[in-house]
């Protein structure tokens, strides 16, 4: 039987049979790519036990502060009066405050009635024969509807305010004046008042009104029969440049100043801008347009009595806003006043927040809120402790939990082991923790342990029990110095003997951790450079076999032609020679 090789005469699949081999050959180095990823998960769980250690010992060094267990708070007994804050000099005590006053910000009002004007208002009123809808600032108000003692008065586009004709029903005033509401109504074009009379008192509004005319013509109900706006008709638009905003005064771009400070107005400003520029520099005043009054008021930044200058520089936007002396209404501001501990004596403080000197009470600042009297009491900062001991146990029994899901083991499943539980380096990493959080810390009489402080050993683990609060607010407030010792005696204290625990496997330079994962490295490193060359090896291999193949089909191909050859050549038969033999004739007989 005759068998060819190479797969092109032999039929065979010479591919598959490579591939095998390769394959086989290559078991070891899929051993070693397996090796390699439980190595670096084991390092990445090295790493989050690090982790995990690392933010105990943050824990550990805020318990171990310097400010910590020597901090005060002080706290006010009635929240009404004020509230008071303490800084390191602060000492334990109390004192009592009683609040008279309190101190307010200085005031400047833009414009006052009999200055440069009748009325304190920026701008100046609309014309009588101004269109209704340009005085309520809308585009139409065509069948808008308000109401005067019943009585339904409809707006018309082509309306005017007040054409001087008290019987005419193209303005609102005629309008009002014959809607048969019983009233009078007038205008004053120097004030924007306007004025609405009547022999009994005056119901000014409805439900189903659908314009807001009373409203912006600030006619409102008193019950009497007389009503008269407010401050009149008539309003700035902040949004608009101011030169064409509708102020009294033509302005001129330039620059002025508040308390000495220099704030530009340029061209095509409008109020909005304006008043940011005034807010955002240090004049120390807040700025802020009264669209009621029609006014600019400054509010000095810093309460008591003090003053507000503002002066036209280059330009005259002090004046047109009617800011300066001459043309705007200043109210001083007034100081806190206020008592200590029951004495005669008046203090003041210029802002609502007493200094630790106008108290006279080292370390300790009141702000006040109200008038009336409170006692402030300065202990130590318990709350805050207390919150660092919770947040250390809270951490100690994360760490805790994350060491057990690395280490622990399952004897009746192996494959349910933590990753780490054949690392004996780790083997007495939580009982070490366990044996110095439950024991004996401290020699004091009163607190020796965790448990003193309300913190307990877990039975079922190496994690501590959710602390006693009761316990823990009563140890801080009657033994506060043993319970520092607890955590920061420099031979015996959690702070010092846990924090050593955690360097001897966290160390950044020779911890048991950085050295496992130095080793795991260079087993890794070591393990590519392994598969790299058998790799390259296997390549070669399989390059060789190829050609052995390719050579043994060849010369597989080539004896066969040669047999078919030599087969051909024996298996073929000559023809038989055929010889024709002359018969002689033996003569003729012959007679004679």
């Amino acid at each position: 039987m005759s068998v060819t090789i190479g797969g092109t005469y032999s039929g065979l699949n010479v591919s598959s049979i490579i591939q095998a081999i390769i394959a086989a050959d290559s078991i070891p180095i899929t051993n070693l790519q397996k090796t390699d990823t439980t190595l670096t998960n084991n390092s990445s769980d090295l790493g989050s036990l690090g982790s995990s250690l690392g933010n105990l010992s943050v824990q550990l060094q805020d318990l171990s502060s310097n400010t910590l267990f020597t901090s005060q708070i002080a706290t006010a007994s009635n929240t009404n009066v004020g509230s008071a804050s303490v800084d390191s000099t602060a000492q334990p005590g109390t004192v009592s405050v009683n609040v008279t006053q309190l101190a307010t910000a200085t005031v400047l009002r833009g414009g006052s009635a009999g200055g440069a004007f009748a009325d304190a208002k920026l701008t100046a009123p609309p014309a009588g024969n101004t269109a209704i809808g340009t005085v309520l600032n809308e585009s139409a108000v065509a069948g808008q509807t308000f109401t005067i003692n019943g009585k339904q008065i409809t707006l018309a586009d082509t309306d005017v305010l007040d054409d001087g004709n008290p019987s005419s029903t193209a303005s609102v005033i005629g309008k009002i004046n014959n809607s048969g509401a019983g009233v009078t109504a007038s205008y004053n074009s120097a004030t924007g008042a306007i004025s609405l009379s009547s022999a009994s008192p005056i119901l000014l509004g409805s439900a189903a009104d659908t314009s807001d005319f009373l409203q912006k013509a600030e006619l409102f109900n008193n019950g009497t029969s007389t009503v008269t706006s407010t401050t009149g008709i008539g309003r700035i638009d902040p949004s608009v440049d101011l030169a064409t905003a509708g102020l009294r005064t033509p302005l001129t771009a330039g620059t002025f100043t508040i308390n000495g400070i220099s704030i530009n107005y340029a061209s095509g400003d409008s109020l909005t801008t304006l008043i940011g520029n005034i807010n955002s520099s240090k004049a120390g005043v807040n700025a802020v347009y009264d669209s009621y009054e029609d006014q600019i008021v400054l509010s000095s930044t810093q309460r008591g009595p003090q003053n507000i200058t503002v002066a036209d520089g280059t330009g005259n936007i002090a004046s047109a806003l009617r800011l300066t002396s001459s043309d705007s209404q200043l109210q001083a501001g007034i100081p806190t006043l206020f008592t200590v501990n029951g004495s005669s004596t008046v203090r003041q403080s210029e802002s609502n927040v007493i200094d630790s000197s106008a108290l006279g009470v080292p370390g300790v600042t009141f702000t006040a809120t109200g008038t009336g009297s409170t006692q402030v009491t300065v202990s130590p900062d318990v709350t805050t402790i207390a919150n660092a001991i919770n947040a250390f146990i809270d951490q100690y029994n994360s760490t805790q939990g994350v060491i057990s899901s690395y280490t622990s083991v399952d004897t009746a499943d192996t494959t349910k082991n933590g990753s780490l539980a054949t690392d004996t380096n780790l083997t007495f990493l939580a009982p070490q923790l366990r044996q110095i959080t439950s024991g004996s810390i401290s020699n004091t009489a009163t607190i020796r342990m965790l448990s003193d402080l309300g913190i307990n050993t877990n039975a079922n683990d190496n994690t501590l029990t959710h602390v006693d609060t009761t316990k823990l607010q009563a140890a801080l407030t009657n033994n506060l110095s043993d319970v520092e010792a607890l955590f920061n005696d420099p031979t015996k204290g959690l702070t010092t003997t846990v924090q050593n625990v955690i360097s001897t496997y966290n160390d950044s330079l020779n911890g048991v951790i950085v050295n496992e994962q130095n080793q795991i490295k260079q087993q890794v490193r070591y393990n590519t450079d392994q598969i790299t060359r058998m790799q390259e090896q296997i390549t070669a291999e399989q390059t060789r076999l190829q050609q052995e193949f390719a050579a043994l089909d060849s010369a597989y191909g080539t004896s066969q032609g040669i047999s078919s050859i030599l087969n051909g050549s024996s298996s073929s038969t000559s023809s038989p020679s055929t010889s024709s033999s002359s018969t002689s004739g033996a003569g003729t007989a012959s007679t004679s």
